[in-house]
Formats: structure tokens, sequence, C-alpha cells
């Protein structure tokens, strides 16, 4: 399974790259970034729409994402990833009814249950783009701005129904020119569009002498990395309120509660004849362990290592 932050990982490995020295933040690009983290902070209700694009389909992490989020913590989540072992796309579910968090993974036809607290940074685990990471309290830009060649702000296209100002950030390195823009409107300061894009620079062959004796034809170099590109856009609605019924969790058809079943030919469990309860060491009488549910927390590190 590919992590719910992928994208935010995806950036924070672009920024490790670029290998250059902490610089000043522009303060025209800061302030812009900092009223687009806040109008994202601090909206009541949103719903975000997400479409993803890349060059080349190794890179796609997500297909499209569905937020729907009434503050402070009533979520309903929906992200679709694409299956490299499958026909089907994977998807994932998260939501929160203001009471308890529910997490579905349709791939495995298991969902966790737990309570749920009024703090929205309760969803950063779930951060799957830099505008969720923003809404639960993470300051997605900083490293962007520390560790960038060099900003850009210039005026930008009418998106979503709104006219836009681009950021470009320039993080390309001695080996690779790349860049990230960012499409944000300019009254309501939401993002509207991300483009990533990498462009290998070639390298230069060192020129070998010429011989007359030579016979052989020299060894072909190895081909330069492709370019990559990757981008999203969004749909934003902010202006309508939710009906109660997005956030109420219905289990998926055939699905169950995420538990650990221990095994009956466990060697190791010791048979407790003749007790009718659970005993001090946790052993049901037949000597298996008691049934345990998993935590949110738990099923995503498990996740990790699939």
């Amino acid at each position: 399974m590919v992590h719910f932050t992928s994208l935010v990982l995806m950036v924070a490995s672009l920024q490790a790259a670029a290998q250059t020295p902490v610089r000043i933040p522009d303060p025209i690009v800061h302030r812009e970034l900092v009223e687009m983290t806040a109008a994202f902070r601090n909206i009541r209700h949103i719903e975000i729409e997400t479409t993803y694009q890349a060059s080349d389909r190794r890179y796609l992490a997500i297909n499209s994402m569905h937020l729907y989020y009434d503050r402070p913590n009533r979520l309903n989540l929906e992200v679709v990833q694409p299956s490299f072992e499958s026909p089907e796309p994977n998807l994932s579910k998260i939501v929160c009814d203001g009471k308890e968090i529910f997490a579905y993974q349709k791939s495995r036809g298991v969902y966790t249950r737990e309570k749920a607290s009024r703090d929205p940074n309760q969803f950063q685990m779930f951060s799957a783009s830099l505008e969720m990471a923003a809404m639960t309290g993470l300051e997605p830009f900083y490293g962007l701005e520390q560790t960038c060649k060099s900003t850009t702000l210039k005026d930008g296209p009418f998106l979503d129904g709104v006219t836009t100002n681009v950021i470009t950030f320039d993080m390309s390195t001695d080996k690779v020119l790349g860049s990230i823009t960012l499409y944000v409107g300019k009254k309501d300061h939401f993002l509207r569009k991300l483009e990533y894009e990498s462009r290998p620079i070639p390298s230069v062959e060192p020129q070998e002498t010429k011989s007359e004796f030579l016979t052989e034809p020299p060894p072909p170099s190895t081909p330069d990395q492709k370019p990559i590109s990757f981008s999203y856009d969004n749909r934003i609605v902010t202006d309508k309120s939710f009906d109660k019924a997005i956030f109420e969790w219905k289990a998926p058809p055939g699905s169950f509660q995420y538990q650990e079943y221990p095994s009956f030919f466990n060697p190791n469990l010791r048979a407790d004849k003749g007790k009718s309860k659970k005993t001090k060491n946790g052993t049901l009488p037949n000597g298996m362990p008691a049934m345990r549910i998993f935590t949110i927390e738990e099923l995503m590190k498990r996740a990790k290592n699939y």
C-alpha cells in the first residue's frame, strides 16, 4: 500500500535532493504562502476534489482524491490509488463523524475503528496533500522556502473559476533542472493546481584522443534519465455546508473490522485446561491469546511493510 502521505514525502525528498544551503525566503512569496496556509487552516468547511497526472505511471501514487471537511473534527476522505497487481484501483477511505474515526482499505476488505478527539491535528497521519497538511496544523511550505534555489511570483491563468497567482520554486541541482509550481487563488488563497517538473542535465562525455590504431568503436554512453512531470488539479467548494450523512460511517458490504486472529497451531501457546475465563497472562482457555483490535496507527505501520 502507498502511504496517504506519499505526496508530502515526495515534496520532502525534493527538498533534500536540492542540496542547497538554507536561504532567506523572499518576503512577498513568503506572505503568499502564509496566507495560503492560513486559508486552509481557518476554513470552516471545504470540499476538495483532486485529480492527478504524471508522465510515467510509476510516479503516480494517487489517481484521485475527494475530501469533505467540517471543522473541527468531521471528515470524509476517499483516495483512489493505482494498483500494479490488479486491474482494479486501490480504494482507501477515512470517515470521522466527530466521535469515531473509521479507516477502510478496500484491497484488504478491512477497516479500523477508534475514538476521535476534537483536535484536527489527529488527521495529520492522513495528510495526502499539501492542502490537508496545512488544514491539520503542519507547515508544508517551510522546507521548500528554505532549500530552493530561488522563487518567482507572477500573474497566472483562470482556474476553477478564479484568477490565480503563480509561485515557482527552482529546485535544480548540478544534475537536474527541477521546479515546483503552485497556482493560488488571488482572493481566496486556495491552491488550485500543483506542477512538478524534473529534467536531467545532459552529461558531457570526455573527449578522447583519436588514434589510427583504434579498431573497435568506443562503448556507448549510459542514456540520461528521462524527464519527469507530475501535477494535480483541485476543484474547491467552500460556500455551502454539508449534510451530516456525509460523515456517517457505513461499512462496505463484505468488510470487517481489522483484528488479529492467533493460530491454533502455534506450538508456544499454553493450554490452560479447565478454565472458563481469560487468564492473567492474556490467554484463553484453549491457550490462545486474546484477540486484539488494531488501531489506525498500527494498521498504517503494518502497511509500510507490504
